[in-house]
């Protein structure tokens, strides 16, 4: 059984600004992740999909996404899985999610890391929110009768090529660091999702980390599988990794205790996912009241395979609600708001990277 002292983390309104955070791995990172010679999906599923559209491989970053060194902490707060499970019987189920008959739509990346995604490309905070509000206006103007709202997607534990004096390939943003993104989406009344890319680390621990921020009903949690990749023997960037369904049912027991304790609506569990093999064994996923399976269709490249990708996992049974990526330096073309809404079923999530 898992246990973990709670740690005091600073209040939201009481942060200081970290320094900025360095660039080290690049150099040699950039050019193994260029369109042409990055991985064309070998997923069979997802080439049925694009054949059956009419489409070429979809091509996905396997390290330019974010393989980046910050500094990083390491801090274990809240209950075991186990005890939040056996809390649960008889409890009333929460309310659905903020993507309940809404769409959302974020600036996804690394404060200060432009290469990473459209929110490090824009300062602090500040650029970010009204980067995300644009967005927005652009998918009001579509009259398509759903909520349109704005969101950060923050990236906090940062994969790494070199494993570090603890072996977890993993640097993770200061809690202080993270409260200045998290108050900042509370000020501007927006949605935020904290992601985690795992590297060798524990993946239930680093969600304990962010505890306090998750407490927060407009706080969601994303993680990426494809850098999970002890299982698979390499490190990240070399190999896609996985997320078992045990894993993920241990995050989704841990996240429903906090709903429940909070009084909140449900929380979205953002997934990742551009390859069959990212997710082991996803029938299995629990159904569990408080959370909703959110399946982001992370891949890139032209709309036709795009959606081929949509369709086979955003859409796919263990996934509760669809989400879609759109990249604006490697989609060719880049999807308009109108082809994105346009698809069969429009994504409850959009997120630009």
């Amino acid at each position: 059984m898992r246990s973990a002292a709670r740690t005091h983390v600073p209040a939201p309104r009481s942060v200081v600004r970290s320094a900025v955070f360095a660039v080290s791995l690049f150099t040699a990172l950039v050019v193994a992740a260029l369109p042409g010679t990055t991985i064309a999906s070998s997923d069979p599923t997802l080439r049925d999909s694009i054949a059956a559209s009419g489409g070429s491989p979809i091509l996905v970053p396997v390290s330019l996404r974010s393989l980046v060194e910050v500094e990083g902490v390491s801090v274990g707060t809240g209950e075991s899985a186990e005890e939040l499970a056996a809390a649960r019987p008889n409890r009333v189920a929460p309310r659905p999610s903020v993507l309940e008959n809404t769409t959302v739509v974020s600036v996804y990346g690394h404060p200060g890391v432009c290469v990473m995604g459209e929110l490090g490309c824009h300062g602090g905070p500040e650029g970010a929110i009204e980067a995300a509000r644009s967005l927005v206006a652009e998918y009001e103007a579509l009259d398509s009768g759903r909520t349109i709202l704005p969101a950060l997607h923050l990236i906090v534990d940062v994969a790494q090529a070199n494993p570090g004096d603890d072996g977890r390939y993993l640097d993770q943003m200061p809690l202080e660091v993270v409260a200045e993104w998290v108050e900042a989406a509370r000020e501007a009344e927006m949605v935020i999702f904290l992601d985690i890319q795992i590297g060798w680390g524990d993946l239930f621990e680093h969600v304990q980390r962010l505890e306090p921020f998750l407490e927060e009903p407009f706080v969601q949690l994303a993680i990426d599988p494809e850098f999970a990749t002890q299982s698979r023997g390499a490190r990240p960037g070399l190999v896609i990794g996985t997320l078992t369904a045990d894993e993920v049912n241990e995050v989704q027991e841990y996240l429903a205790g906090i709903v429940q304790r909070t009084d909140q609506r449900s929380k979205a569990l953002v997934l990742h996912q551009f390859n069959a093999d990212m997710l082991t064994n996803p029938e299995q996923f629990a159904d569990v009241d408080g959370v909703e399976i959110t399946i982001d269709m992370d891949g890139w490249g032209p709309p036709s395979p795009k959606i081929g990708g949509y369709e086979a996992y955003a859409l796919a049974p263990y996934a509760e609600r669809p989400a879609f990526k759109l990249f604006y330096h490697w989609d060719e073309p880049l999807m308009t708001p109108a082809e994105v809404m346009g698809m069969s079923v429009p994504p409850a999530y959009v997120i630009y990277q």
